[in-house]
């Protein structure tokens, strides 16, 4: 990927900020419907909340990994977020362009933008939302599976 194609991050930020969010004031208003699609944990919701609320009072409307450490007072570590981001960006929540800054390497700096869930469902389909029904069927088919499971133990146990 050429620099041309880079996003431009000025100064003060740099590469030791880590990966940068862009803030959407609207994404406040998605949190509680990417709860919906599967593969979205309460981390990864945590997350979106932590980047929401920081983003608050962003003068760049950026927020960086080293500003979500500092404001949980170092309990929410790089390592998590990293974890919680790559699990994010694989179901689609955000979308990813590559940066460069005006003074230091960017490596593999990444500004990370929130997806609009109503665009997550054009992208992915309907089928990706993971709705109270198909929660209730999900666990109902588990219970049914143990349950039978049990039940064969038990023949086994008994005329095995």
């Amino acid at each position: 990927m050429s620099s041309d194609e880079k996003i431009l991050i000025k100064q003060p930020r740099s590469h030791k900020d880590g990966h940068l969010f862009t803030v959407n004031e609207a994404a406040i208003e998605w949190i509680e419907q990417y709860q919906h699609f599967k593969g979205v944990t309460k981390s990864i919701v945590e997350l979106l909340n932590l980047i929401s609320l920081k983003g608050m009072t962003s003068k760049d409307g950026l927020v960086s990994t080293t500003e979500l450490i500092d404001a949980t007072d170092g309990k929410v570590t790089r390592a998590a977020i990293q974890q919680r981001l790559r699990s994010a960006v694989n179901i689609g929540l955000f979308s990813q362009t590559p940066v460069k800054f005006e003074t230091g390497l960017a490596g593999k700096t990444m500004l990370h933008s929130f997806v609009n869930p109503a665009q997550l469902v054009t992208a992915l389909g309907t089928g990706s939302l993971m709705t109270e029904t198909t929660k209730k069927s999900a666990k109902q088919k588990k219970t049914q599976a143990l349950a039978q499971s049990n039940v064969n133990k038990q023949l086994l146990t008994e005329h095995g």
